[in-house]
């Protein structure tokens, strides 16, 4: 890989803080075989994405749409949200911690591997059976999260945040149905 990576820029944080810092890398189930051994590094995005630009702090979210750098909270504050709530705050870690479940492992020496639990890896074996128990993964969680939800549902507010999650390659598309919904359904003019 090039000399500055996601990996070597990360491996710091695994150096100076390894018992409190895990380092979680998804690889898509669509790099495989040739094509994995063959497409470029900068191109391997072209074939599948799935990243979420999520920073957690105790009871406080960060939801970037960019990279975290200096530029973007300086000069494009348009570009993220921060919310203080610990029920959004719980539900984003969840969802993360679920697809670390299936997402490559960073030691501190800057190698990779799948999680100790994780049986299918998502560039090899079955690609059908890594994308049908990541979806089923990530499909219980949200499932959970909604009967959470429920149960401490309250009224009087104004605003709500509903977490849509897209994951397209493991046949979650929450996203795109409920955004195609809208506009179906939005009156005209």
């Amino acid at each position: 890989r090039f000399e500055n990576n996601s990996r070597t820029m990360l491996q710091p944080l695994l150096l100076e803080n390894d018992s409190n810092c895990k380092v979680s890398l998804y690889h898509t189930p669509a790099l495989r075989g040739l094509l994995k051994k063959y497409t470029p590094n900068r191109w391997n995005e072209l074939l599948g994405l799935q990243h979420m630009k999520l920073y957690i702090f105790d009871d406080t979210l960060i939801i970037s749409g960019a990279n975290l750098s200096n530029d973007y909270f300086t000069n494009r504050q348009d570009r993220y949200f921060v919310i203080k709530d610990k029920r959004l705050s719980d539900f984003y870690s969840g969802l993360v911690s679920r697809v670390q479940r299936f997402s490559l492992q960073m030691d501190r020496n800057n190698n990779v591997g799948m999680n100790e639990e994780w049986k299918h890896a998502p560039y090899e074996g079955n690609k059908t059976e890594f994308v049908e128990k990541a979806g089923d993964t990530i499909e219980q969680y949200l499932l959970e999260a909604k009967d959470e939800q429920n149960v401490h549902k309250q009224e009087g507010f104004d605003t709500w945040i509903l977490p849509m999650v897209q994951m397209g390659q493991l046949g979650i598309e929450q996203d795109a149905q409920i955004t195609d919904k809208l506009l179906s359904e939005a009156p005209n003019g």
